[in-house]
């Protein structure tokens, strides 16, 4: 028996349950203040819809963040003082990182966008609108 399994069912003896065999591997759960008994089948799968739904939007909005991410600007420029990249985020002003190698002030600028985002969702802050290259900007020389 799956270990979800065991632990669900010790939860519904702890809170006044009580179960005989039903067909198969289902179970039936019997409360005082229940009109209906509940066969332990359908609850776990029941949970199980649930979690999976839970997953999607996590997933999706995990998705959707790495979208908006992607949007943002760096601006990574070598440091001779410092002797590392310096990555600027021109949408958040005053907000600078920095790596040793070109490829880890990406990261850094990148993991430091989505703790942005994260905190701007988190105080409930609109997000900076991410700067789009237009190429009617362009001049020609």
């Amino acid at each position: 028996m799956p270990q979800k399994i065991r632990e669900l069912k010790e939860q519904l003896l702890q809170a006044g349950f009580s179960w005989r065999k039903g067909k198969g591997s289902h179970t039936v759960w019997y409360h005082a203040k229940l009109i209906k008994p509940l066969c332990c089948q359908v609850m776990m799968a029941k949970m199980q819809n649930h979690i999976k739904k839970k997953m999607y939007v996590m997933l999706s909005q995990k998705q959707n963040n790495e979208k908006a991410m992607s949007k943002y600007t760096m601006t990574l420029q070598w440091s001779e003082e410092d002797s590392v990249f310096v990555v600027s985020l021109p949408e958040f002003p005053h907000c600078q990182t920095h790596g040793e190698t070109y490829l880890e002030a990406v990261q850094q600028g990148q993991e430091m966008i989505e703790s942005l985002m994260d905190f701007y969702e988190q105080e409930q802050k609109p997000l900076p609108v991410p700067q789009v290259f237009s190429a009617s900007s362009l001049k020609t020389a």
